[in-house]
Order: structure tokens, then sequence, then C-alpha cells
């Protein structure tokens, strides 16, 4: 399942009463989509969306729970990517030193 199929999907009426008992909207499939997308492949097994929502049940709280969790775990990898080449640039460049002591640092004494 895509998510141009789930979106195709959810303007049926049947759709749209499932994820009105499942206490979703429509409008709210793209960020369901991405969140019940562990693998970042575009792709959801019928059983993996279904069982998926079924987690996210319990009204806006639980999926607002999902999109903060998802949300993080995404600003952490691009944390750890930032981080990764950061530590090839300096291994790559070597120490650098400061050109000015830094505040809280008392100055240096000759």
């Amino acid at each position: 399942l895509t998510l141009q199929e789930l979106i195709a999907a959810s303007s049926t009426a049947e759709v749209k009463a499932w994820l009105s008992a499942n206490d979703l909207d429509a409008g709210e499939v793209p960020g369901v989509f991405d969140l019940l997308d562990a693998g970042n492949d575009g792709l959801l097994s019928f059983d993996e969306f279904v069982t998926g929502v079924a987690r996210l049940r319990g009204g806006a709280k639980q999926v607002d729970v999902a999109s903060m969790m998802y949300e993080t775990k995404r600003i952490l990898t691009g944390i750890s990517e930032i981080n990764r080449i950061l530590s090839q640039t300096s291994e790559q460049e070597g120490p650098r030193k400061l050109a000015a002591p830094l505040p809280s640092q008392p100055p240096p004494t000759h």
C-alpha cells in the first residue's frame, strides 16, 4: 500500500467511516502513513496499516504522542548525521586553536 493508494482509498465512504470509527480523519492519512512507515520505504502492508491504526486509537492525544516520537526520531537521525560529518571533518583538519579564549575561560598566563 503506497501513500497515494491510501489517500485514494480514504476518499471512499467505507474507508472514511472506518477511519472515523478509529478516531481518525481522512486528512490525517498522510501523517498516519508516515508514522506507520517504519522502514521509510513508502510502503505499508494492509496488516501493518490496520494494526498501526489500532495502536493509534484513543483520539488525538495518542496520535500526537506518536507524531512527537516520530519527529524526535527524525531529528535524532539528523543530529547523528551532523555529528558524523563534523567528526570526519575534525579528523581530516586536525585540532584547531581558538583565536580568542572563550568567555568562560580565564585568559592565558605567560
